[in-house]
């Protein structure tokens, strides 16, 4: 049973270790390790009960460090490194500029159906309403969303 003991130990180390890098590798190694120890519970003492009894404890357990360490990483010292602090409700990283609904320009890079346009001198992402549009032809903005433009032929 001491096996068992000191393979549960260090996967749940393991899984510690998870939450300050990325990638799953250790989260793997750790789950790796307590599923181990379960078996070694469960040959070591003879019983499948105890084997069973002891993985269902591990994962109690693991569930317990998973919910600890979150509430750690949030209020401890590394929750500005990991968590943002700011509310991110309704934020939108950037938009279409309404204002060019209904203007008209030129396609810049062929619109297959999402491309480039050149409207007033500037050059903006576009999606074509009209399907494949050639370099140079005439569109006109319709609508837009997110930071792409929406066009149609003119």
């Amino acid at each position: 049973m001491g096996e068992a003991l000191l393979l549960l130990f260090l996967g749940l180390i393991s899984v510690a270790i998870e939450f300050f890098t990325p990638g799953g590798f250790f989260a793997v190694i750790g789950a790796t390790l307590i599923i181990t120890a379960s078996v070694y519970a469960a040959v070591g003492t003879g019983s499948m009960l105890t084997g069973f009894l002891f993985f269902i404890i591990s994962g109690a357990l693991v569930l317990l460090l998973v919910f600890t360490m979150m509430r750690w990483l949030r209020q401890g010292r590394f929750r500005h490194s990991i968590y943002s602090s700011q509310n991110q409700e309704g934020f939108v990283a950037s938009s279409w500029d309404k204002s060019l609904v209904g203007k008209k320009g030129l396609v810049a890079t062929e619109l297959r159906p999402g491309g480039h346009v050149r409207i007033e001198g500037k050059q903006y992402p576009a999606i074509s309403q009209s399907g494949l549009m050639e370099r140079g032809e005439a569109v006109e903005v319709i609508g837009g969303e997110g930071d792409t433009l929406l066009v149609k032929k003119v």
